[in-house]
């Protein structure tokens, strides 16, 4: 069986490649990226074998079982946000393939792939320690890629997040210092196994660093304050990254660090994940710009997954998962819509562009109705779950918050498909490439039995944390 670790050496690998490439063939190097992703999706196709039965793919270093090794690990739940992660990425790469990859090339394609690299070493990872490591790696890869136009609004979303990021960075990596002092080892399964040799005070100390390290790539309240200017002032291709993929990172580490290490934090993230969501679409209904727009509803979705996450049952949690992944593909299409469509981001910039440039507007509205829960698109069923999951205090807001969404979706779709257009682009090629997003969209909606299966077998692993616990220290049976 081959071993977990093979994901993230190949990305390694491909990154130092791509930079060698670059030196001899500068504008053939973006070539690279979507060989990249297709080998990963192999990868993962054939290590899925034996995770879909519900068993653990375990790999480690030095010939040592965990807790004696650092240890990669392929569960249920993180196989499927890798899935998400690896075809978003491989149509990504064909996407800036047709566009155009910002220039130089030979320094963006080694931070893409580096960026992957981070998340999807995160969402592998069984060590506490080396999730700071590949946090570092997603952080300077992420502050480069936001500034790599070298514009003043790209330099001051990316230092913004810089400082933002840093400050989260030394929380977490105090909270791993305090949990080794305590416990004398850095594998994810053998603290959660040993927590309880952590005073209790000390525990939550740990958990509200845990919660404001991480939570600045999750993009929950207070520490995504930095999402609108980074997402404006990245490149469009950059933003689509970032709202789509490399979000999921955070939101995937913080929640497995919660739920396995730890066994506690489930109602902070529940009442983080209200305010976010509350806050976040508010901001939304009354923002103008829409790549500002679109940033306040990424921190809102990820509000609402980490309600989901917080409500702690099963059927909460796999809502949990399917937002994480609803709301990946949705905003894919819709970023990917918005950069075919139109180079100026205001509300008056977009009038009547539907009208000119139908495939990516049309493409543009099924992803919004997929994101809001429309009948016969896989977020009703997801959002259909959630809601009868939640306690009864948080129907009534999140209804209403649900209305907003609606509100201010609707303001953009009026404006797209309305008027006469001032200005409007696209390229037939991207335009393909929308319509693979849209035909994924749709088809979620089919698929969806199955993609729950998956999840609810995730969902084991996170209110069993005894179960993840066992199958890594037990050799990954």
């Amino acid at each position: 069986m081959v071993s977990p670790t093979l994901l993230p050496a190949s990305l390694l690998g491909f990154a130092f490649l791509s930079g060698l490439i670059g030196i001899r063939f500068k504008k053939g190097v973006a070539y690279i990226l979507p060989i990249v992703f297709a080998v990963t999706l192999g990868l993962l196709i054939y290590m899925s074998r034996g995770v879909l039965d519900g068993g653990f793919l375990q790999g480690f270093t030095g010939g040592e079982r965990p807790p004696y090794s650092i240890n990669l690990v392929l569960t249920p739940f993180s196989l499927l946000i890798l899935f998400l992660v690896h075809t978003l990425s491989f149509l990504l790469s064909i996407h800036l393939l047709i566009r155009g990859v910002p220039e130089p090339a030979t320094k963006f394609v080694p931070l893409f792939i580096l960026n992957i690299l981070g998340v999807s070493s995160i969402i592998l990872t069984g060590d506490l320690f080396n999730l700071f490591v590949f946090l570092e790696i997603l952080s300077i890869s992420s502050v480069s890629l936001i500034g790599f136009m070298r514009d003043g609004k790209g330099l001051e979303g990316g230092l913004k997040y810089l400082i933002v990021g840093g400050v989260g960075s030394s929380l977490y990596l105090l909270a791993v210092i305090i949990l080794y002092k305590y416990t004398g080892t850095l594998n994810m399964a053998d603290v959660g196994m040993r927590i309880g040799e952590v005073p209790e005070g000390m525990r939550r100390f740990v958990m509200l660093l845990i919660i404001a390290g991480l939570g600045v790539e999750a993009e929950i309240f207070p520490f995504n304050m930095w999402v609108p200017d980074a997402y404006q002032g990245a490149d469009t291709r950059v933003t689509t990254l970032l709202a789509s993929i490399t979000s999921k990172a955070g939101m995937f580490g913080l929640v497995r660090v919660l739920f396995t290490v730890l066994g506690a934090g489930m109602n902070i993230l529940l009442y983080l994940g209200v305010i976010t969501f509350v806050i976040s679409e508010l901001m939304a209904l009354k923002t103008k710009n829409i790549k500002r727009v679109l940033a306040y509803s990424s921190m809102g979705q990820a509000g609402l997954a980490m309600i989901a996450f917080g409500i702690n049952t099963a059927a909460s949690i796999a809502a949990g998962m399917l937002l994480m992944i609803n709301h990946a593909v949705s905003k894919f299409v819709m970023f990917g819509s918005i950069e075919v469509l139109t180079d100026r981001f205001g509300l008056d910039d977009i009038k009547g562009i539907g009208l000119k440039s139908p495939v990516p507007a049309w493409s543009f509205l099924l992803a919004t109705l997929s994101l809001l829960g429309f009948p016969f698109f896989i977020g009703f069923w997801v959002k259909l779950n959630l809601i009868f999951s939640l306690k009864p205090y948080l129907l009534v807001p999140v209804l209403l918050i649900f209305a907003v969404e609606i509100a201010y979706y609707t303001r953009i779709l009026w404006t797209m498909f309305s008027g006469e257009a001032k200005m409007g682009k696209t390229l037939a090629g991207s335009s393909a490439v929308l319509l693979i997003g849209v035909v994924i969209v749709i088809a979620l909606a089919f698929v969806y039995p199955y993609i729950l299966n998956l999840s609810v077998k995730g969902t084991s692993e996170l209110l069993f944390r005894g179960l993840y616990i066992y199958r890594v220290l037990g050799g990954g049976l």
